[in-house]
């Protein structure tokens, strides 16, 4: 208990409540002014009253006079009862009444007089009276049974030794409904119920042998055939003579089991009653929150474990019962357990201002602090007989999460504020209060939201209020209540906000205050770049409403007597689209396109070419937004595509073979020149097919004699050096000779050009043949003076020396061979003669 008391705003009334629920019988409280302070759940159930009587502040003397008026208290004058029970309370006098209900129920009424008012408890004994009467029944119909024995009310007979019935007397007749002369003569057993006959004869046998008196139960038949319960004494004399003394037990009988069923049914109410004890205890004991109550002189009655934990100082329940509550300060101060920093200079001083706090808090909640820095509320609650419940409850976790919280707000760039269920300021952050300038050293906790605006107002007003400060004050109220969403803002310095409200669980508002300023300065710069763009823009929300469109794509749509703008739905610019030819296809009737193309907005991204009807060409390129919205630009490529078809047209034109693969190695453009390679075969070239389909094809239609009869390897050496930048010569199988230039583009891709050299490779055969006829000896020398061609007349003047006309050798090699030779001088360089 005890340490520094802070304010706090939240309360245990629930488990109170709970407490109280769980007492038998109903239990309002009123105050001095006949006002309802508290009641339990069956209060308004057992006086079978609305439960506006017994809620907080409701009067007593409308629910007296609710009860006069329906006749709770007889046919009375109402007003007249109601000052007469109000005058009574008056008295501050216990008491205890009996009160029969219109219903049949019965209730007792408990009244006593608590101080700050009065406590009124109501038990239902309606099961109670009920039990009593049938004990009194029961006590009746004992009675009832003397007096027929003492004046022959029992069913008296004799029958002979056949057991036939030959004198009886008159109760026979009126017990059974029959005559006297019906039963006379009949056997006894013909007058018993067939499922007792069986003991009526053992009854017989056993007199009989000797038996004095016999006694037993049996159902007669009576006249109606209905069942009565009898008791049965029969004995015989010594000529065999059967004496039968017979009491109608009918109802005794059936108040008997119904006394059984109540005996039981008592034992099972003290058995829950006792398990209900038991389940308090174990609901107190497993309580999160340590629980105590004190009783009307402020002495401990209960504590449960989690109380100790809290304050271990304290001995078990069996030694701490009893122990006042200032006592209980005082041995925490003698055990140590409140830092000095908070039981300050006079220890007592702190014990008297703790004593104030639980006998005036009325369930006000307040704070302490343990020397380990443990925060403790502390909840104290007065109950209807004077006893007060506590509760004490470890918050230390929760303060340290409140900081953290705080921490965690103010470090939000946006400004943050929270309203409680009253509109009042909770927390809030600088970013929140630098919004209001010199004005926000003026918001603080407990703020009303009123005020907050007043302030706004005077910290620089929003547009629009035309200098009506209280009717913008009370418009924003409004609002304030009845909006939860998100609205944008522009003060007249021409600073924008955006101000997006949530509802709490527990009815308050958080605002979350974000300065658009600098956004919407770059929204303005942004809006300006995209209208200054040459390519048409445009930009349509998820519900397909174009948003924003720059002026090359308003231009696009320009129809004499209509044009495209902001606000018109994807529909209706797709019908301006297609009455100026930019849009849907000549060949599609509109009313099939257009719900088609409506259906796919927001669903895929596209890129697609278009032909205007002027022919101009453009690519149309259209993008999902986060939001299921989209984005269209239109770029126009009537240029390009001519550009290209120009190109197109003089790659066709080579008779060299032309074919491009891109950086994915597909096949992006070829001419026919290169397609006639492939024979019967070129049908099956397709654009997009990749570099080893390609191959693959070409070895399949023949034209390759080095890939007969091994496809597969041919093709790895084809893709091996495919990205390389080479020349080779390829022999065809038509005896073409071909060669191959692969070259790479800047992108990624590969350009290969084959040009048809068979005509070269025979002028070079006829050239080598004319050289190698010739007598005189021949060399023949590139630009890097390495050989490349030698006849046989050469070789002849070095028939000795295969090493001087080796093909690819240098000028100098073969110089400085010949010198060393042949021609070398004694002492002479041969570089000199070389040279």
């Amino acid at each position: 208990m005890d340490g520094n008391v802070t304010g706090s705003d939240l309360t245990t009334g629930s488990t109170l409540q709970g407490v109280i629920d769980t007492l038998g019988g109903g239990l309002i409280v009123y105050n001095l002014d006949h006002r309802v302070v508290t009641a339990n759940k069956l209060a308004a159930e057992m006086l079978d009253i609305p439960a506006e009587f017994v809620e907080p502040g409701a009067l007593w003397g409308d629910f007296v006079h609710f009860a006069a008026e329906r006749g709770d208290y007889g046919q009375i004058d109402v007003d007249k009862r109601v000052a007469e029970i109000l005058e009574f309370t008056e008295k501050r006098e216990a008491y205890t009444v009996i009160r029969y209900r219109p219903d049949g129920g019965v209730l007792e009424i408990h009244g006593r007089p608590i101080e700050g008012g009065f406590v009124s408890r109501f038990h239902d004994i309606t099961d109670l009276r009920r039990k009593e009467e049938a004990l009194r029944d029961v006590t009746r119909s004992r009675e009832r049974f003397q007096r027929f024995f003492e004046f022959s009310d029992d069913l008296l007979g004799i029958a002979g030794s056949d057991a036939r019935l030959h004198t009886l007397n008159d109760r026979w007749a009126q017990v059974l409904g029959r005559s006297a002369s019906s039963m006379t003569g009949e056997p006894v057993c013909h007058l018993v119920h067939e499922a007792d006959r069986p003991s009526v004869q053992r009854a017989f046998e056993q007199l009989m042998g000797g038996q004095n008196i016999t006694r037993f139960k049996v159902r007669l038949l009576k006249e109606d055939g209905s069942e009565l319960w009898t008791d049965c004494n029969v004995t015989t004399d010594h000529e065999g003579q059967l004496f039968c003394a017979i009491r109608d037990i009918d109802d005794e009988w059936r108040r008997q089991n119904e006394l059984e069923d109540t005996r039981r049914a008592v034992q099972k109410a003290e058995a829950d009653s006792d398990e209900a004890e038991a389940l308090l205890q174990t609901a107190i004991e497993s309580m999160s929150d340590g629980f105590i109550v004190y009783d009307s002189e402020d002495r401990i009655v209960r504590y449960n474990e989690k109380y100790r934990e809290y304050f271990s100082f304290m001995p078990p329940l069996e030694r701490g019962q009893g122990m006042t509550f200032e006592g209980v300060l005082r041995l925490g101060i003698e055990a140590g357990f409140y830092p000095d920093d908070v039981l300050g200079p006079d220890p007592d001083v702190w014990v008297q201002e703790m004593l104030h706090h639980h006998r005036a808090s009325a369930g006000s909640p307040y704070e302490i602090v343990t020397k380990d820095d443990r925060i403790i509320r502390i909840t104290d609650r007065p109950m209807g007989d004077s006893w007060t419940v506590g509760i004490r409850t470890d918050i230390t976790e929760q303060k340290a999460a409140e900081a953290n919280l705080r921490d965690a707000v103010e470090s939000l760039k946006d400004g943050f504020i929270l309203f409680d269920a009253n509109d009042r300021i909770v927390i809030s952050n600088s970013a929140y209060r630098a919004n209001y300038g010199e004005y926000g050293a003026h918001i603080a906790d407990g703020l009303s939201y009123r005020d907050l605006m007043g302030l706004r107002y005077d910290a620089s007003p929003f547009a629009g209020t035309n200098g009506d400060k209280e009717a913008w004050v009370e418009a924003e109220i409004v609002a304030h209540r009845s909006s939860r969403t998100e609205r944008e803002y522009m003060t007249e310095a021409g600073e924008y906000f955006r101000i997006s409200k949530y509802p709490t669980s527990n009815g308050g508002i958080v605002a979350i205050h974000t300065d658009l300023t600098a956004l919407k300065r770059a929204e303005t710069r942004l809006v300006d770049a995209i209208d200054s763009m040459s390519d048409g823009f445009a930009l349509f929300d998820p519900e397909g409403v174009l948003v924003l469109a720059n002026s090359p794509f308003k231009g696009y749509y320009a129809d004499e007597g209509r044009e495209v703008a902001e606000g018109m739905t994807l529909e209706e610019v797709l019908r301006i689209g297609i009455d100026v030819g930019i849009a849907g296809s000549s060949a599609v009737d509109p009313e099939v396109w257009l719900p088609e193309r409506l259906a796919r907005h927001g669903t895929e991204n596209s890129v697609r070419e278009h032909v205007f009807h002027d022919g101009r060409s453009f690519v149309i390129a259209e993008r999902v937004t986060q939001e299921g919205g989209s984005l269209v630009v239109f770029a126009e490529t009537t240029n390009v595509k001519q550009a290209e078809r120009r190109l197109r047209d003089a790659v066709e034109a080579m008779t060299d073979g032309f074919v491009f693969y891109d950086a994915n190695d597909r096949l992006a453009a070829f001419n026919s020149s290169w397609a006639r390679d492939f024979g019967e075969l070129a049908d099956k070239i397709e654009l997009g097919m990749s570099f080893e389909s390609v191959m693959r094809l070409l070895g399949e239609s023949g034209a390759i004699p080095e890939a007969e009869g091994r496809l597969e390897a041919w093709i790895e050496e084809q893709t091996v050096f495919r990205k390389q930048e080479i020349d080779f010569e390829r022999h065809m199988a038509d005896g073409r000779i071909t060669r191959v230039s692969r070259r790479r583009t800047e992108e990624g891709g590969t350009v290969a050009i084959r040009s048809d050299i068979t005509g070269i490779r025979k002028a070079e055969t006829l050239l080598v043949d004319a050289i190698e006829s010739l007598n005189d000896g021949f060399q023949l020398w590139d630009s890097n003076d390495k050989l490349l061609m030698v006849n046989q007349a050469y070789r002849k003047f070095y028939p000795e020396y295969e090493a001087f006309t080796r093909i690819g050798m240098t000028f100098e090699e073969q110089i400085g061979l010949v010198y060393d030779s042949r021609l070398a001088e004694p002492g002479e360089d041969p570089s000199r003669r070389a040279k």
